[in-house]
């Protein structure tokens, strides 16, 4: 009876100590697997995960801490990071996945965007040091080979803030806006995450055109004012010339008409005449172009609100601190 308590104790010192390697090995998974046992995203939150096809795995890092889409001034308080900047979401490491709940619809797809982009945050915490090492290369190079000035400028304004972030930011933001990674090798570890990466990617090109186009109208616009101010420019010298020319015309007129030289006063009137209708005609004309001008500032202003108004509902920055009088 004692051999066989004996031998209970070392199974149950095995089985024991079976399970404390598990949980050491596959620690996340069970934490995850405890954390998720009776979770159940809202509505919302699952929707985000479904549009961006996350896989089972991309679900789970999504899910784990509890993302939630919040409004400006409650983000403001859960994501203090970087405020100089915008940011749309953030994943507090451990702690949650908290998303900007932008709600201009002219921006339709631009929380996918960023759902995706934080749930890629959990997953790189998660990687070992030695498949961290091998994405961070591949994904380097990309972003070597990379021509999007508006990617490379964030990444940039990543490293002016931290170099140490910018590996992580890239692993969120290659996958998730640009359409050819050509790398299989990288294309295959995503797939891990995103049964089609590229429904992700068409969100991001989707929002972003929105701000594209904006800002075009606007250089558009410019482009036409400057043209117009231009040829009202070269209309209002040539008819400051004109006006002169016809002044001193004008004056040697009545210089002649008082001096009762009316053969040569008559031979000019009508030439004087001409020239007086040519000039009025341009008047007219320099009138219209700086009605259709003040038309086309007006326009452009319209459109630089339109822009602003789109920077503005993504704006989650806090208002500047305004300096006291001394």
């Amino acid at each position: 009876m004692k051999k066989f308590g004996s031998v209970l104790i070392t199974l149950v010192s095995l089985v024991v100590f079976a399970a404390s390697i598990f949980f050491i090995l596959r620690q996340d998974d069970v934490i995850d697997w405890w954390l998720l046992r009776e979770y159940e995203p809202p509505a919302e939150i699952a929707m985000l995960a479904e549009n961006t096809t996350m896989t089972e795995l991309g679900e789970r890092y999504f899910f784990v801490y509890q993302p939630t889409l919040l409004d400006r001034d409650t983000f403001r308080q859960s994501c203090t990071v970087a405020e100089k900047s915008i940011v749309l979401g953030c994943y507090v490491s451990r702690q949650g996945i908290y998303i900007y709940d932008v709600s201009d619809e002219q921006l339709s797809g631009i929380r996918e965007v960023t759902a995706a982009h934080e749930m890629l945050h959990v997953a790189y915490e998660r990687l070992s040091a030695s498949e961290r090492e091998r994405i961070d290369e591949l994904n380097l190079a990309v972003y070597d080979q990379l021509d999007d000035e508006r990617i490379r400028r964030t990444i940039q304004a990543y490293r002016d803030r931290d170099p140490k972030i910018v590996a992580n930011e890239l692993h969120s933001i290659l996958p998730t806006e640009v359409r050819n990674l050509d790398n299989p090798e990288l294309e295959e570890y995503y797939a891990q995450y995103f049964e089609d990466r590229l429904a992700v990617v068409s969100f991001s090109e989707q929002y972003a055109s929105v701000f594209i186009e904006a800002r075009e109208r606007v250089e558009q616009l410019d482009g036409q004012l400057k043209q117009q101010r231009s040829e009202i420019e070269l209309l209002q010298s040539t008819l400051d010339s004109q006006a002169a020319s016809l002044e001193a015309e004008r004056s040697r007129l009545n210089q002649l008409f008082e001096a009762e030289d009316f053969a040569a006063y008559n031979a000019g009137v009508d030439s004087f005449n001409a020239n007086v209708q040519s000039y009025n005609q341009a008047i007219n004309r320099l009138q219209l172009l700086i009605t259709e001008y003040n038309a086309l500032v007006n326009e452009r202003n319209a459109a630089v609100v339109s822009y602003e108004s789109l920077t503005t509902s993504i704006d989650t920055r806090p208002p500047a601190a305004i300096d006291p009088l001394n």
